[in-house]
Order: structure tokens, then C-alpha cells, then sequence
């Protein structure tokens, strides 16, 4: 699973600079210096007194009931891996079918040869919607693995030298694996944005990198992976200034060159400029506070109406996944999406919560009715987020009783959200939308994630 070139002319390449190859030393694209082994130094993470699982090198790529036998796994971490196999990976892309097997090949092919990895696999583990005995066994496992993971992470950080795109790739996967562990419990520590900082380092290295052919499918899945994260997670008033600088300024997050990947859209779907607004959006909200607290204009006026005009103007977009996905699903998709950039930008610039609340609520009906036609389709994998901020608008008994009927159940992530936003509803009328959903988990200290 090489990154590095066999010749100058071959592999695939997509970074804005000369690509990397193996006897040159790779940086990272991310406007930080901060080297990715400080990210960990000060987290909270212990380790448990059961040891690590022995490093596992069976070179089968296939995944079957009878291929666990010999790699040696408790019952319970043998369970962990179908789980997450069979089940957690067809919850992560909105066209899971699209390269799914690519990717869960690859996956595989990492874990049985790396601890590293397959520790992170099965720390991530699956969905577990009930606590009876079983289920608190593997719990105990999963975390068990989970802590491991994070140990040989912060080992393989320590002695990380920047020379190696391939010990990139390693670390990428690694990195996803975590966060996407904190995503599906709704992480409360913000342990999710720490992951999601080393992630970055390693994804910008792979992205200004050559690809092997063989490798491009997985490594798009990726790097989009990444890409939606960082956007998605952007979706809220307001990040800092460094974190919108971040946004604008990385080379991967324009996703120009992800979008010549042959995978692009598993989880953008077909509403990826909408998603690139995003950083102007909070910067928009930056910009309103201060006129508002100066009385200067700084031209939010101006700048809140060239983004209506572009949101509103979005058309559905051709991927390379459309002649493989249902169009009507995909069209619905992007309008869900396109309904909550507008309650995003309206939020960032109005700030009269009785006007606000008037312009928001006839879009919050059209976008609960799109929500509910997308219920039971793997759109609503990537859809999770913008249900959130369509929630936090929910002023009606009916509007609220749809959101909790389209929030997934049984899952600790759709418990968590259930929780908080019934703590939002309780709040006084004009605590609402994004702004009032972060005053409420602030009262209640919590940090929650929902990736």
C-alpha cells in the first residue's frame, strides 16, 4: 500500500504542490507548527491495568466468522471486530455501498498486520444500544482496545520524523478511527477536536503526496472523510479565528483535488460548495458581533447577502457517485443541507430572536419534511449534523415530536442528543438555534460532538 511514486510519471496525485516522494521530507500543509506528538501530551486518557493485545500479523485480507479463529481474539473483541465490519462501517458514508468493500478491504489489510490499527478498530467496535451484561463485557473490551490504541499513538508520535508519507497513511487511518469513536458516543470531553487536530497534520501530508493507483479509492474515502469533518464541525457560532483561518487556508479543505477522486461525494453528497461556505459563514458572525459592538460598518450587510445569493442559488452538483445513488435521495439530501446553511447564515447575522425566529421557521418546515422523506436511506449518515441545527430552531410541539422521530434510535450519540436538545426546549423562547443550544450546554458543562 505504497504512497510513494515508482517513477515521477506515475501514481495520482492531487495537492497543490510538487508531490512528495520517498527521499524528500514531508510537511505539513496545516498552518500550524505544532508538532502532532504535543497534541496528546496533556490528555486525560490512562492506561487500564489489562494489557495490550499481542501484535497481530496474519496476512488474510478477507473477513469471515472462520478467519477470526486464527487470529487469536476474546470472544468479546471477536465480536467487536464483525460489529464493526458487518455493521459500524456501512453507518459511515452517505452511499455506503460506493467502495465500501474497497475500504473495509483495506482496512482490514492494515489491521492484521499493524496492533496499532487493530486497536483502533476494535476500540471503535459498533453500536451497542443495550447495557445488559454482554454488552457492558464488550464495553469493557472496546475501551480496553481504545486505551491501547491511544498509547501506541502517542508511542508512534514520539518518534514520528516527518519523512515518511506511508507512516502518514498509517496515522491518518489511526487518527480516523478515534475520532470517528468519538463521534458515534457523542464524545463530551471534546476529545473528538483533539484527534481531529493530528488528523488534519496527517491528512495534509497525504493529500500533497502521490497515490498509488491501488490505493486511491481508499485514501479519497479518507482524506473526504476528514474534509466533512472539518466543515461539518464548523457549523457552529463561533469557532476562533484560527480554527476559520485553518478552514480557508488548507489546500485539501477547497476540495478541488478531492473532487477528482472517483469516491467523491460518500459523504458530501452532492452539496460540497454548500458545506465551503461554511467558514465564511462564522467569519460573517466574527464580523456582526464586532459591528455590532463598535458601530462601525464592516460590511455584514453586504457580505450576509452575497451569501444568501450563493446558497440559494446552489444547484445539485455532479459527483462521480450519482449514477450509482438514487437522484431523488441525493437532490433531497443537498436541499436539507442548503436549508441549514440559510439558518446558519441568518443566525450568524440577525440578532433580533423575535425576527429570527419568524425567517427560521418556515425553513425548518420544509427542512423537517425533507428530513422525514431520507429517514430510513444512508443519507441520514451524513445528515446527522445538519438535523441538529434544524432541531435547535424546532419552535413547535409538532416540529420537536418530528426531530425526535428522525433522530436515529438506540444509539448512545442519538440518546445524548435527545438529551440536550430537550434541555434547549426547556429553555425561554428566545433561547434557540445555534446560539442558545451552546448557552445550554454550557449551564449543563458539556462538550458534546455530534460528527
Amino acid at each position: 500500500m505504497a504512497l510513494e511514486p515508482l517513477t515521477p510519471d506515475s501514481g495520482i496525485y492531487l495537492g497543490s504542490k510538487p508531490p512528495h516522494d520517498s527521499c524528500q521530507t514531508v510537511q505539513s500543509s496545516s498552518p500550524s507548527s505544532r508538532s502532532p506528538d504535543n497534541i496528546y501530551h496533556n490528555n486525560n486518557i490512562h492506561s487500564l491495568d489489562a494489557q495490550p493485545p499481542p501484535r497481530l500479523t496474519s496476512p488474510s485480507c478477507s473477513f469471515s466468522s472462520s478467519s477470526l479463529i486464527d487470529l487469536h481474539l476474546s470472544d468479546a473483541a471477536a465480536t467487536l471486530l464483525k460489529v464493526f465490519f458487518e455493521s459500524t462501517c456501512q453507518l459511515l458514508f452517505s452511499v455506503p455501498s460506493v467502495s465500501l468493500r474497497t475500504f473495509k478491504q483495506r482496512v482490514l489489510q492494515f489491521a492484521l498486520s499493524d496492533s496499532l490499527i487493530m486497536n483502533a478498530v476494535l476500540g471503535v467496535g459498533g453500536f451497542l444500544p443495550n447495557c445488559d451484561q454482554i454488552h457492558h463485557k464488550l464495553e469493557a473490551e472496546r475501551l480496553r482496545h481504545y486505551v491501547a490504541a491511544i498509547e501506541e499513538l502517542k508511542s508512534s508520535l514520539a518518534t514520528w520524523t516527518s519523512n515518511s508519507a506511508q507512516e502518514a497513511l498509517r496515522l491518518l487511518l489511526a487518527t480516523s478511527l478515534l475520532s470517528l469513536n468519538e463521534c458515534i458516543r457523542g464524545n463530551e470531553s471534546g476529545s473528538f477536536f483533539q484527534h481531529l487536530q493530528a488528523n488534519h497534520y496527517f491528512a495534509s501530508i497525504v493529500f500533497e503526496s502521490r497515490w498509488d493507483p491501488d490505493d486511491s479509492t481508499f485514501i479519497g474515502i479518507l482524506l473526504e472523510q476528514h474534509a466533512y469533518w472539518q466543515l461539518a464541525s464548523c457549523l457552529r457560532l463561533v469557532p476562533s479565528q484560527t480554527q476559520i483561518d485553518t478552514l480557508r487556508q488548507s489546500p485539501l479543505l477547497q476540495l478541488d483535488g478531492l473532487r477528482q477522486t472517483k469516491t467523491f461525494g460518500v459523504l458530501f453528497g452532492s452539496a460540497s460548495s454548500l458545506y465551503q461556505l461554511a467558514p465564511s459563514i462564522c467569519q460573517l458572525a466574527i464580523n456582526r458581533e464586532l459591528e455590532l459592538t463598535t458601530g462601525d460598518d464592516l460590511g455584514c450587510f453586504e457580505t450576509m447577502e452575497s451569501l444568501s445569493e450563493a446558497v440559494r442559488e446552489w444547484e445539485h452538483e455532479d459527483t462521480r457517485i450519482n449514477d450509482c445513488v438514487d437522484g431523488t435521495e441525493s437532490m433531497v439530501a443537498g436541499k436539507v443541507v442548503q436549508l441549514t446553511m440559510l439558518l446558519f447564515l441568518y443566525s450568524a447575522y440577525h440578532k433580533d430572536p423575535v425576527y429570527l425566529r419568524s425567517i427560521s421557521t418556515p425553513l425548518v418546515d420544509e427542512g423537517l419534511a425533507q428530513i422525514t422523506i431520507l429517514k430510513h436511506t444512508p443519507w441520514m449518515n451524513s445528515l446527522f449534523w445538519p438535523l441538529i441545527v434544524i432541531s435547535t430552531h424546532a419552535s413547535t410541539v409538532e416540529h420537536q415530536a418530528t426531530c425526535m422521530d428522525v433522530i436515529p434510535q438506540g444509539l448512545i450519540l442519538c440518546d445524548r442528543v435527545r438529551e440536550c436538545l430537550r434541555w434547549l426546549w426547556d429553555e425561554p423562547g428566545t433561547t434557540f438555534g445555534l446560539t442558545g443550544f451552546e448557552t445550554v450546554l454550557k449551564t449543563h458543562k458539556v462538550d458534546f460532538v455530534f460528527g
